[in-house]
């Protein structure tokens, strides 16, 4: 994550209380452009992980141990009781939580994907606005060192326009509202960046740095 381009880091410094932050979800370590640009804003990043994950072996275990890690359990009494209250230590300490609505990774996978209401969901509970984001991936001319099917990449962090909940609504309301404005956003974003318009018919150069044969 070296090679990671920040554009329109000044939207991010609005939010001057807490926020939650949403971005595309292509790999374990993309959290770091997320982290990069939360260092230049001064500001404390949590990052949301299912528990398994801190029980990842070698480098990416590592990893999720040493984040400032909020774990996600599927329980009904954990997201509605227990995980709330961790956002909210967050938020009243002014920091920023990373939560990937669009949950699962898809390795190097370059669209935005439809998002999950979670995020959204918490943000309108607790009146924090969403940092909306979207990574870009360029593909470089050098091979991956450890794979054949794979050329190194580089990360262009794109920081979208910040969504506010708006007080006329409620929680339910709000909660879509953030999130279907975060997902034209991010189509938006993408389009730019790639100059095409988002379908979901599948192309191999849909996964960012793949070698056609």
């Amino acid at each position: 994550m070296a090679h990671t381009q920040i554009k329109n880091k000044h939207r991010a410094k609005g939010p001057q209380h807490g926020a939650i932050v949403t971005t595309n979800h292509f790999k374990q370590t993309d959290s770091l452009p997320i982290k990069k640009l939360a260092n230049r804003c001064h500001k404390k990043l949590y990052v949301v992980i299912e528990d398994s994950n801190l029980k990842l072996p070698g480098f990416f275990g590592f990893l999720m141990n040493n984040i400032n890690a909020i774990p996600i359990v599927q329980s009904y009494q954990y997201l509605g009781r227990e995980f709330p209250k961790h956002l909210q230590k967050v938020f009243d300490k002014k920091g920023w939580v990373l939560i990937y609505p669009e949950q699962e990774i898809w390795y190097n996978y370059r669209k935005p994907r439809p998002l999950q209401k979670g995020a959204y969901y918490y943000a309108a509970k607790a009146k924090v606005p969403i940092i909306s984001c979207f990574v870009e991936i360029q593909d470089l001319p050098e091979m991956e060192k450890n794979s054949r099917e794979f050329y190194k990449t580089r990360y262009i962090l794109h920081v979208l326009p910040t969504i506010y909940p708006a007080d006329r609504l409620t929680v339910d309301q709000n909660a879509k509202r953030l999130r279907d404005i975060d997902y034209m956003q991010k189509k938006k974003a993408y389009e730019k960046a790639y100059g095409k318009k988002l379908t979901y018919d599948f192309d191999y150069d849909d996964i960012a740095g793949y070698v056609k044969e």
